[in-house]
């Protein structure tokens, strides 16, 4: 059976029961606790500036309020609420320690903080106090299965269910973790019992999609992923079970000569892809490729290759691919490119295997492509061409080509928290690039003219250059939505200085664009801003910045990788290397290697060093060229 790899959808923000003792009235408490973010906000701030509320009200307008500052992802103002909040609870608790809905707002605002062991703490003393409090059971579950421990919380959510059997929350939240377990009849019983209870509820049509495609049942997973978008038209938990039960099913009215119909369940597919892109390419490019598959079938060969064309892009190791447009090509009469496309997928390894999101190497196979090979080997016959395997390096990827590098790594801030690993790192990538046949211009610790000298004379080279790389670790900030890296010299006592003392990320990716075939860009920088805590600020809404940095939005024809997603913070590490760079150096110098699958090896390799916490992100693409660092 397979695994389900799945996150934990509870709820981002577990909501604090009011207590409603003192103070403001049950409308006021109603606008501060439902509704549109901004209007919570108001009540909320109206209910914690209003004379006699108890410590306890108080504790829940200021858990109440950080929730909705949650909902508009300012993770910043949230946090300072929530700390608020247990501020009151502990007292209100010191005052009347018997209280077991104290305890429970409590726990919530820990849950929603994430420290889970904390909020299961509260809970445990909630229900001590009240044997039968229903949703501190399901709240406990809720924080039991989001530190994946699903043997404790599904006794936690049959006893809530016991409780309250029409609580539609906890039968959804336990079919979620019969999921985690496998268990995909039991989850659908539940996302069935939550749908009962709540019709309107796309959430759990989702799960049950989710849970009906981990037992390949397609029909039912489109059936009710389609339920669940019309009730909620942007939701899109759930997409990937149901992008692979389009393509399956797809393919069953294929085989049966159902073309038309299976363009529309491939187009379908396709329509979902931007959105599962993060489970893998090679699902994305699976819908491409069948669909080209029926065009063929339909003798509309342009469009077949087309189709074939965006799949290899997504997936260059999918030896039958390349097969299939050869012989789209053929068909056309260009029998020289379709030639060129058989050897290629001679090429290919006769396995690829998965790496699933966690990074651990598996033994199931994503492509076994002798099958391929032997097709590919039937056609080369029939043509009466020699079936001698090429080179996998493109001609870009020859010795020949002219290769610089600009590796940065910046550590000795005079004027901000100073970071151990970049000097290592850049020195041992610089290293390992040498090895590689770059010329590297190693540049550490750079102020700022020192850094805008580096980046005019690596601009330079560039010029003259097949492949430009370029690498820098140290402090990077986002503001406005704009990424900046940070010299040793700056101050940025103001934010006004910002475009004075720092270098923006456009400009080095600019600086990329001379050379003739690879631009690479490569950040190890995506940590919060030192500088925020003590910065003056222009404007209210200056402050607005992010932790890590922002999506890259001009980047023209330049491969920028991120060693975490935007606005996620990267870890320096507590080794020689931060986890980025390490996953870099193990897999470098791995002979034939293309750049996009490195890529990708190195993405598995930081989120299995980091438990999922760190996220490396590729923007841009690749050309059809294979760039292979090393050859042989």
């Amino acid at each position: 059976m397979r695994r389900a790899r799945v996150a934990w959808t509870a709820a981002l923000v577990v909501m604090v029961t009011a207590v409603g003792a003192s103070g403001a009235t049950r409308s006021e408490w109603k606008a501060c606790q439902e509704g549109e973010p901004d209007a919570r906000i108001a009540a909320c701030t109206l209910i914690i500036g209003e004379r006699g509320i108890s410590r306890a009200d108080r504790g829940s307008a200021y858990a109440s309020r950080g929730g909705a500052y949650s909902r508009k992802n300012d993770r910043n103002l949230a946090t300072a609420d929530y700390n608020r909040a247990i501020t009151e609870f502990d007292a209100a608790i010191r005052l009347n320690p018997e209280d077991a809905l104290t305890f429970f707002n409590r726990g919530a605002v820990h849950f929603n903080k994430g420290d889970y062991e904390r909020a299961i703490a509260d809970y445990d003393v909630a229900i001590r106090l009240k044997p039968k409090y229903a949703d501190a059971y399901k709240d406990r579950a809720d924080a039991h299965a989001a530190k994946g421990d699903h043997e404790r919380a599904i006794p936690d959510f049959d006893e809530a269910i016991r409780l309250d059997p029409k609580n539609a929350d906890a039968y959804f939240n336990r079919g979620q973790s019969y999921v985690f377990k496998g268990s995909y009849d039991r989850a659908i019983a539940d996302f069935d019992a939550a749908i009962r209870l709540n019709p309107r509820n796309h959430s759990a049509y989702f799960g049950r999609a989710q849970a009906y495609g981990m037992k390949d049942d397609d029909d039912r997973t489109i059936t009710d992923f389609e339920a669940a978008r019309l009730i909620d038209p942007d939701g899109m938990f759930g997409s990937h079970y149901a992008l692979r039960a389009y393509i399956r099913r797809g393919e069953a009215r294929a085989a049966k000569g159902n073309h038309d119909q299976a363009i529309s369940d491939y187009d379908a597919a396709i329509r979902l892809g931007p959105n599962t892109i993060r489970f893998g390419d090679w699902d994305f490019g699976r819908a491409y490729t069948a669909r080209g598959d029926a065009f063929v079938a339909k003798r509309d060969y342009d469009r077949a290759i087309a189709d074939y064309d965006i799949a290899i892009k997504l997936d260059p190791e999918a030896a039958l691919v390349f097969n299939s447009r050869g012989v789209a090509i053929e068909r056309k009469g260009d029998r020289a490119r379709a030639i060129a496309d058989y050897r290629h997928a001679l090429s290919l390894p006769e396995r690829v295997f998965v790496v699933f999101a966690g990074g651990e190497r598996s033994n199931t196979v994503r492509h076994d492509n002798r099958e391929a090979h032997s097709r590919v080997r039937a056609n080369l016959s029939r043509l009466g061409v020699p079936q001698t395997v090429p080179s996998r390096a493109a001609p870009s990827a020859v010795a020949s080509a002219r290769r610089i590098a600009l590796v940065i790594g910046n550590s000795a801030y005079a004027h901000a928290t100073r970071l151990p690993n970049p000097p290592n790192d850049a020195q041992a990538l610089a290293a390992a690039l040498r090895r590689l046949g770059f010329t590297v211009t190693e540049a550490p610790d750079l102020d700022y003219a020192g850094f805008r000298a580096a980046l005019k004379s690596f601009g330079d080279d560039a010029l003259t250059a097949d492949w430009a790389i370029a690498y820098y670790a140290g402090h990077g900030i986002e503001i406005g939505g704009a990424n900046y890296l940070i010299p040793v010299d700056a101050r940025l006592a103001r934010d006004t200085h910002i475009a004075d003392e720092t270098v923006p990320l456009d400009d080095i990716v600019k600086k990329t664009q001379g050379a003739r075939a690879l631009r690479v860009v490569i950040l190890d920088a995506c940590r919060d801003n030192p500088f925020k805590p003590r910065m003056t600020w222009s404007a209210p809404q200056a402050r607005s910045t992010t932790r890590g940095l922002a999506r890259p939005t001009d980047m023209g024809s330049t491969l920028v990788v991120f060693a975490a997603q935007e606005g996620q913070v990267a870890d320096d590490g507590s080794g020689q290397h931060s986890p980025f760079t390490a996953a870099m150096l193990a897999h470098l110098e791995t002979p034939r290697l293309e750049v996009g699958f490195l890529l990708r090896r190195v993405t598995a390799d930081v989120r299995r060093r980091t438990g999922d916490k760190q996220i490396p992100t590729i923007y841009g693409t690749l050309s059809d060229e294979q760039y292979v660092l090393k050859p042989e």
